[in-house]
């Protein structure tokens, strides 16, 4: 499936949802990922301008492979399985852990970018690693990409004995002589893409200045044609701090400043709105 729909992208699966919400997310703590921010604050505008065609495009890739190349990864190692397949209850068992790694081309004009590439789960029939528990549901892992191709990872497991020492021969989630599918999206964008719609504002280019700040900083962007705009200040839990309104402002560089003297030191939030664009930047005060 290609979701080459002139107007939107379609048939987007739950894997391309999450993973586009992720990358769009505004950082909110330490740069990446932490556990106690995940990727950080939604930000749905963002998300929703990283889709539109036929700049960027979300496309669906599958293949069908054959599991008799499987290569013994770990022995006789203690399991929980999490969830029934193939005969195989919930518990615990001694098993003998296969990897399959497959490496498929990409193909992509040449103006075409390749993002990023994630696994789509819900299309696919491999389990994936997961330390000492296994689960019969689907999870493979891109393993790397780059430009022209992308490695997937998954695994079966031959259970060999229950944890009570119990002779068995199952496989989960499916047996060394079966078939199955990989699938997996790609997301690419082509910034030459002729009809592309050009936003008011390059969100490439948009900075808290300094940052972090004592007890002044400015938003600085540039308007590609007049706009009005809206520019927020919220702290990290999503309390409102100040608010600024700009009607028919002209096209150019802009800067939009903030006192910050009252303010306790920490994470704040500064978002820039105009008809057709939301960026969301992080600033830290400090004092």
């Amino acid at each position: 499936i290609n979701n080459t729909n002139n107007n939107a992208p379609n048939s987007l699966a739950p894997e391309d949802i999450e993973a586009l919400l992720e990358d769009h997310a505004i950082d909110v703590n330490i740069t990446g990922w932490d556990d106690q921010t995940g990727n950080g604050f939604i930000d749905a505008g963002a998300t929703l301008q990283g889709i539109v065609l036929p700049r960027y495009k979300v496309e669906h890739f599958s293949h069908t492979r054959s599991n008799s190349d499987a290569v013994l990864d770990k022995s006789d190692l203690y399991v929980a399985v999490s969830n029934g397949g193939n005969a195989v209850a919930a518990g615990n068992y001694i098993v003998d852990r296969y990897k399959i790694t497959r490496t498929y081309n990409i193909s992509m004009p040449s103006s075409r970018s390749v993002v990023r590439v994630w696994p789509r789960n819900s299309s696919s029939d491999i389990s994936g690693i997961e330390g000492t528990t296994v689960s019969a549901y689907p999870k493979i892992i891109v393993s790397s990409f780059n430009q022209t191709s992308v490695t997937l990872v998954g695994y079966i497991y031959h259970v060999k004995k229950t944890a009570f020492g119990k002779n068995m021969n199952k496989w989960v989630p499916s047996s060394n002589t079966a078939q199955g599918t990989m699938a997996y999206t790609v997301y690419s964008d082509d910034s030459t893409a002729s009809s592309a719609k050009a936003l008011s504002i390059n969100r490439q280019l948009i900075r808290c200045i300094p940052n972090p700040a004592d007890n002044t900083f400015k938003l600085s962007f540039t308007l590609f044609e007049p706009s009005n705009y809206l520019v927020e200040l919220r702290d990290i839990n999503g309390k409102l701090i100040e608010t600024v309104k700009v009607d028919n402002q002209a096209i150019g560089h802009q800067e939009q400043s903030f006192n910050t003297s009252n303010l306790n030191p920490g994470i704040y939030i500064c978002a820039l709105r105009t008809k057709d664009a939301s960026v969301s930047k992080k600033v830290i005060i400090t004092h």
